[in-house]
C-alpha cells in the first residue's frame, strides 16, 4: 500500500485560490501561493470494506521566486505524514516531503527532492541538467562516504532546501529529450491553466527521473461533487501514465472544480483489493515569511 500511496500522492499537483498579476499560461494567471489540506483514506480488503483515514497530505506553493542552476525557478511541495492516524502509525509511520522546482511559468522541472522515512531514512535528488541535456539522479550514502561515483555538482549547493553537508552519489544518468518537460506536480498546473472540456484528450511531457515518458489525460464527464459542506460542478479526468517500455501503470481518477479555481477536489486510485482516496479539506493562503521558514 505504501508504494500506491506515494505514487497517488506524486500525481496530485497544487491547485490555488490566490492569483498572480504576471505569472499566466494559457491566458489563466497562476497562483501566488497557497497551502491545500487533504486527508488521506483506504477502502477495501484491508480493512473489511471500512473506509479508514491513514494520513494527511500537505500541498505547499511557496510564493516568491528562487535561483536553481542559474535560473529563477518556482518552489512547490508535498508533506506527508501517518502521525495524525494512531492505528496507521502503529502499522506503518511514514514521513514524506517531496519538493519541486519548476521554472517560473510552471512549464519545465529542474530539480526534485524527496525524503521518505518509514524506519529507515531515504533522500534522492534529480537534477534535469538543461544544459548538458541529462537527468542525473543522486541518493544519499548509507553509513559512509561516496564509493568513488560522482557527487552533485557545486553550483547546487545554494539552492534553499536542500541540504548537502550529507553525502549523495550519482546513481543514474539518462537523456533528456528536447521536448519541454514537467515532474508530477508541475502536470496539474498545466491542466489547470488548460480550457478542459469532457471528451477532451491530452499528452503531457512527464518524467521521474527514469522510466515515466508522458500521462495520457482525458476528460471523462462533468459530475456534481461533495465540498466544503456543499455541492458543486466538478471536471473528472482519468490520467494514464505511459512508461519507456510500453508498461502499464496505475490510473488515477481526478476532479477539478469546474471554475476559474479549478480545485482538485479529490483524486482516487484503485489498488491493493480496494480505493485508496484524497479529499482536499481546506485551502489556506501562505504568507511570505511564513513559507520560508
Amino acid at each position: 500500500m505504501t508504494q500506491i500511496l506515494i505514487h497517488l500522492l506524486l500525481g496530485l499537483m497544487l491547485a490555488t485560490t490566490y492569483r498572480s498579476a504576471d505569472a499566466v499560461v494559457d491566458g489563466v494567471p497562476l497562483p501566488e501561493s497557497e497551502r491545500l489540506r487533504y486527508i488521506v483514506s483506504y477502502q477495501g480488503i484491508l480493512t473489511l470494506g471500512l473506509p479508514v483515514e491513514i494520513a494527511a497530505a500537505t500541498l505547499l506553493l511557496r510564493p516568491g521566486s528562487e535561483r536553481v542552476d542559474g535560473s529563477e525557478s518556482r518552489r512547490a511541495q508535498l508533506s506527508v505524514t501517518t502521525e495524525p492516524f494512531p492505528r496507521m502509525e502503529a502499522f506503518y509511520p511514514l514521513r514524506f516531503d517531496y519538493q519541486s522546482w519548476l521554472d517560473p511559468q510552471l512549464r519545465r522541472v529542474s530539480l526534485i527532492s524527496m525524503r521518505k522515512q518509514s524506519g529507515r531514512l531515504k533522500r534522492d535528488l534529480i537534477w534535469f541538467d538543461h544544459r548538458e541535456r541529462q537527468v542525473r539522479t543522486y541518493r544519499m550514502v548509507d553509513g559512509g562516504g561516496s564509493r568513488g561515483r560522482a557527487m552533485p555538482p557545486a553550483r547546487l549547493h545554494e539552492v534553499a532546501g536542500i541540504d548537502l553537508s550529507v553525502p549523495f552519489e550519482e546513481r543514474s544518468s539518462l537523456p533528456l529529450s528536447g521536448e519541454p518537460v514537467v515532474d508530477r506536480m508541475g502536470m496539474l498546473y498545466l491542466l489547470r491553466s488548460s480550457h478542459l472540456e469532457p471528451g477532451q484528450q491530452l499528452r503531457i511531457a512527464v518524467s521521474n527521473g527514469k522510466d515515466l515518458k508522458a500521462y495520457r489525460v482525458v476528460v471523462e464527464a462533468r459530475e456534481p461533487i461533495a465540498f466544503a459542506g456543499a455541492t458543486t460542478t466538478a471536471l473528472r479526468l482519468l490520467l494514464r501514465p505511459q512508461f519507456d517500455d510500453g508498461s502499464r501503470g496505475y490510473r488515477v481518477r481526478l476532479w477539478l472544480s469546474d471554475d476559474e479555481r479549478a480545485l482538485p477536489l479529490r483524486f482516487s486510485s484503485s489498488k491493493f483489493g480496494g480505493v485508496i482516496e484524497l479529499r482536499l479539506q481546506a485551502v489556506d493562503r501562505v504568507a511570505r515569511r511564513e513559507a520560508t521558514r
